[in-house]
């Protein structure tokens, strides 16, 4: 999605918004049900809208969609820091970082 927003290739954009939105609500079926994995999904959500919306608002000029972009970026932001302020230990950061694929970090303490 964000490939083709780069590209400015409007249709494969707007196309790889279904999938990407069917894929991220099937994860939270598959995501355990504690409130730290409950909520990491969440935030990872809140960023697949508030890309979706930003590039919806950037590609078709509908500048009214920029404030929900932010919203849900703070949304996402709050569930992270939630996870943080709900359990303050380096292993609940570390699992953090990990569920976002852009951070491909290691735990230090598995094998």
């Amino acid at each position: 999605m964000d490939g083709a927003w780069l590209l400015e290739w409007q249709w494969l954009a707007f196309a790889m918004v279904i999938p990407a939105a069917i894929y991220n609500l099937l994860v939270f079926r598959y995501t355990p049900r504690n409130y730290s994995d409950m909520a990491i999904t969440g935030a990872m959500n809140a960023w697949l809208a508030m890309n979706t919306l930003w590039i919806i608002a950037d590609m078709r000029g509908i500048d009214a969609l920029v404030f929900p972009a932010k919203i849900s970026l703070l949304i996402g932001v709050g569930l992270l820091l939630s996870v943080g302020i709900r359990n303050p230990s380096r292993q609940v950061l570390l699992n953090i970082l990990r569920r976002f694929r852009r951070f491909r970090i290691r735990s230090p303490f598995s094998s």
